[in-house]
C-alpha cells in the first residue's frame, strides 16, 4: 500500500503553490468534449489498433477509445471491462478533482503528499498493474 497523504492547506498559507486538480478538470473537460464530438460526428476517422490488426494481440492501451465512449454514456461496467487499468486511473483523477472542489468550498487547497521512497519507486507497482492489465486484455481478447 502506497502511503499517500492527503493534505489540506489554507489558501492564504499556500502562497504561490497551486494544486493540480484545476488543470486536470480543464484537461478532462476538453477531452470529454472532443471525445463526444468525435463519437457523434467523426467516428469514421478513428483508425483500428495497428498491433491488434496485424498480430491479433491487443496493445496495452487497446480499448481506451471504447472505454472513453462508454464513460461518456455513463456505462461504467462496460468501461471497466474494456480497459480496467485506465478506468481506475481516470476514476482516481475524477475523485481527485471532486475532492479538490470540495476542499475549495472550505477555502482550502488539496494536495497529495507522497513520501520520497514512493516518489522514486511508484513506477514499479504502476508498471506491474499496467502489465497485468495487458495480460487481461490479451486473455479476454479486448
Amino acid at each position: 500500500m502506497v502511503p499517500i497523504k492527503v493534505v489540506l492547506i489554507d489558501r492564504k498559507k499556500a502562497g504561490m503553490a497551486y494544486p493540480a486538480w484545476p488543470f486536470l478538470l480543464i484537461s478532462f473537460s476538453i477531452m470529454a468534449t472532443v471525445g463526444w464530438v468525435v463519437k457523434k460526428y467523426f467516428i469514421f476517422l478513428i483508425p483500428p489498433c495497428g498491433l491488434h490488426k496485424f498480430t491479433g494481440i491487443p496493445c496495452p492501451t487497446c480499448g481506451f477509445t471504447r472505454m472513453t465512449f462508454a464513460l461518456l454514456e455513463l456505462n461504467f461496467k462496460e468501461a471497466f471491462l474494456t480497459q480496467p487499468f485506465m478506468f481506475m486511473a481516470v476514476m482516481f483523477f475524477i475523485l481527485w478533482i471532486i475532492s479538490g472542489i470540495a476542499a475549495l468550498t472550505f477555502d482550502k487547497f488539496l494536495y497529495l503528499e507522497i513520501p520520497k521512497f514512493w516518489q522514486r519507486n511508484l513506477w514499479i507497482p504502476l508498471l506491474a498493474l499496467f502489465l497485468l492489465n495487458w495480460i487481461y486484455l490479451i486473455y479476454y481478447g479486448v
